[in-house]
């Protein structure tokens, strides 16, 4: 062999020696790391799956580890991601195509459930049959995809006005922080969280620490074990509170215990009253606001979460029973709780239409049954778990639990509240010029609370508010009649500009106040057409929410004569039209309402306008029909009624008393009803509303029949007419 020759079979000796060398240090690596991996040590795996990369770029082994802690044990979708599709380019030779499943679960988790869809149906299509778990893989696609389209229609469909924040690192670490619990009176949010807290300490079976009590303070931005003195032989988890007390639930040695900050900070435990203890797993719970209810979530073994309620009667908690058919769904139902007023439920479930995992829901208790439950919607609820809701006591936001993407990893605790929305504007005179110092009052119409602010030197004013609600607006300031507007905040605009009107007082005004006849409550929106008789000027107007309608008479002075027409209207009430004539003899405000009787009576079919009306009965002379002038009296008073209200359709019923035969009387009353009908008609609009019906004596009202003996008065009960309303 010449030397060129034995120069290269050294060479390449050498080279294969190191490349096997290479390869032997990398399995090495890789055998280490997948034994860290088993054993959950998922820090030092992940340093050997990368060690062993540096070497190898495209080594499926080591990534395939790599995607496996990120996805599916850190919870870092973002991280698992870069890895995922570094695997996808490697060509796919004689596999069951899995990582296109991991690929769909991750686009799922971050949210990119279309994308996601394609690629389970990617695998569903080339990979699902050849994978060895095929039953459980086919359910978990199946059930992933469920999830996909559910969480689009919910971002589509469901919008809830909140705003969500992850509390971030002085909380949230990659180990996982969950079950929130705020302590308002000292600032303190209580969790859990399975941190190392001494060099002494166990670890479970899973090669973490056992879970232990931890505190957040809101105020100083500080986090610690709440007590190191817990015994850490076993979990130890807070999970909730009583209102108003200093009682505390903890998940003990998996069911739930009493507890409280007096008892050793909650290092010993009191065992729930029979029967609501004695399951197999019982890991969450709360009570009513009075403490008479609790519900809580608990399985049997090999069974699902469920949700389950006992109330406290006659000294003695009641057997729990499953909460409802609406809510528990078949799949788990987990963290319940219940608000102030115990009307309604919040809970997280994996089943009905969740958009992943757990979500969010509630329930409304409404006649003693719970509503079908409502999916929170985004951004409360992701593609990921969301569980452990807890609301602050003015229920207006609150914290909870997420493994969504963008956290740290693992469960994050993160914080939610009501994304308040701004009413702003400017109040003005009648001249268009800006206004300062008027007090703005804006009520809530829902709970009639109010809030006030004044409006600055250039007549601005703005208030934050709920979303979701009505306003009504009234600006005041002396000398002035109030300005007033009305606003509702739905929908995702986040400013409602609403500018005031106040006009100048001139000291001499009309005022309008209509009510329910019956019921005396003000009538809001009532339609009143008001003509100014001198001028012929005419305006219509409605009432204000509180059933009122000032108008400043600035052309006015003392002394002054005034007429007005008002005509009165509104839905379902009987229109009304008045003549106000006054003489302006004292400066101020005149009411309209102290002088005629404006207001409106609620029309129900069947009534009889007779009684509305106040007519007086309807006389005839002896034996005859012909229409008297008293009569014609009493029935222009129904012509008015009915030319007021183009829509009403009256039946005319004319009635005699028993004396005489029932014939004659039939007869009578037919002729009497025709001739009174007869002059409505020829004095109404659309003379065919109104029919005259003669029944006789076959309606006697009382004991007067044939062959009784009865007083006149009695006898003239009978004798009547009646105008009863048949339609609107």
């Amino acid at each position: 062999m010449n030397k060129l020759g034995i120069f290269c079979s050294i060479v390449f000796f050498v080279a294969f020696s190191f490349s096997t060398l290479s390869q032997d240090n990398i399995n090495s690596q890789l055998n280490s790391a997948d034994k860290n991996r088993q054993a959950f040590n998922f820090s030092h795996a992940l340093k050997l799956y990368k060690q062993a990369l540096l070497t190898e770029p495209q080594n499926e082994r080591a990534l395939d580890g790599i995607i496996e802690i990120y996805l599916y044990h850190n919870q870092l979708y973002d991280s698992a991601r870069v890895y995922l599709e570094r695997r996808l380019v490697i060509p796919m030779v004689d596999t069951n195509f899995i990582v296109y499943y991991k690929y769909a679960d991750c686009l799922r988790l971050q949210e990119e459930h279309e994308a996601a869809l394609k690629y389970y149906h990617l695998f569903r299509n080339k990979g699902v049959k050849k994978n060895r778990a095929y039953d459980e893989v086919v359910a978990n696609m199946n059930l992933n995809i469920d999830y996909c389209q559910n969480a689009l229609k919910n971002k589509e469909l469901i919008y809830d006005p909140y705003i969500v924040e992850n509390m971030g690192f002085f909380i949230n670490s990659i180990d996982g922080e969950y079950t929130p619990v705020f302590i308002e009176k000292d600032s303190l949010l209580l969790y859990n969280a399975r941190y190392k807290d001494y060099d002494a300490e166990m670890m479970s079976a899973d090669n973490k620490y056992f879970e232990n009590i931890y505190y957040f303070d809101l105020i100083e931005s500080v986090a610690s074990t709440f007590n190191p003195e817990i015994d850490q032989k076993n979990h130890v988890a807070v999970v909730g509170k009583t209102f108003g007390g200093d009682t505390i639930m903890v998940c003990y040695k998996n069911v739930l215990w009493f507890s409280s900050f007096g008892l050793d900070r909650l290092n010993r435990v009191i065992e729930l009253p029979s029967p609501l203890n004695g399951y197999y797993f019982q890991p969450h719970g709360c009570f009513s606001a009075d403490n008479q209810t609790f519900v809580f979530s608990a399985k049997h073994e090999y069974a699902n979460l469920d949700l389950y309620i006992s109330h406290y009667k006659d000294g003695a908690w009641t057997n729990p029973a499953p909460i409802s058919y609406r809510i528990n769904s078949g799949m788990d139902e987990d963290s319940p709780y219940l608000s102030r007023d115990g009307k309604t439920l919040y809970f997280s479930s994996k089943g009905h239409n969740s958009s992943g995992g757990y979500d969010f829901f509630k329930s409304e208790l409404i006649d003693g049954e719970w509503t079908a439950p409502v999916n929170l919607g985004y951004p409360m609820n992701s593609a990921a778990d969301d569980i452990y809701i807890t609301w602050n006591e003015d229920g207006r936001g609150g914290y909870f639990s997420s493994n969504r993407v963008g956290g740290f990893g693992n469960m994050d605790i993160y914080t939610f509240g009501l994304l308040r929305k701004t009413i702003e504007g400017v109040t003005y005179d009648k001249d268009g010029n800006r206004i300062a110092g008027v007090s703005v009052e804006i009520k809530n119409l829902d709970d009639n609370v109010s809030e006030f602010v004044t409006s600055n030197e250039l007549g601005e004013y703005s208030l934050l508010v709920d979303p979701e609600k009505s306003f009504a607006l009234i600006g005041k300031k002396e000398d002035y009649f109030d300005g007033k507007n009305k606003v509702e905040t739905f929908g995702e605009q986040g400013v409602f500009k609403v500018d005031l009107i106040l006009e100048k007082d001139p000291g001499l005004s009309i005022y309008i106040l209509i009510a329910d006849r019956k019921t005396k409550e003000p009538l809001d929106s009532v339609k009143i057409k008001l003509v100014d008789n001198m001028t012929d000027i005419s305006e219509n107007v409605l009432t204000s929410l509180t059933g009122d309608y000032f108008r400043p008479l600035p052309e006015k002075k003392l002394n002054d004569r005034g007429s007005y027409n008002l005509t009165i209207e509104k839905k379902g009430y009987l229109t009304k039209t008045v003549t106000y004539n006054v003489l302006f003899d004292k400066e101020g405000k005149f009411n309209i309402h102290d002088s005629l009787d404006i207001n409106l009576e609620k029309v129900e079919l069947g009534n009889d306008l007779s009684k509305i009306v106040e007519l007086k009965p309807i006389y005839f002379d002896l034996g005859k029909w012909a229409i008297r002038l008293d009569a014609a009296l009493e029935l222009d008073k129904i012509v008015k009624v009915m030319n007021d209200n183009p829509e009403m359709i009256v039946e005319l019923g004319s009635h005699t008393d028993s004396r005489g035969s029932a014939t004659s009387n039939q007869k009578l009353s037919e002729k009497r009803a025709k001739s009174s009908a007869d002059y409505i008609k020829a004095r109404i609009t659309n003379p065919e509303r109104i029919t005259g019906v003669g029944y006789g004596e076959s309606k006697i009202t009382n004991e007067c029949i044939d062959g009784a003996t009865c007083s006149e008065e009695k006898h003239q009960e009978n004798r009547r007419t009646e105008f009863i309303i048949v339609a609107m």
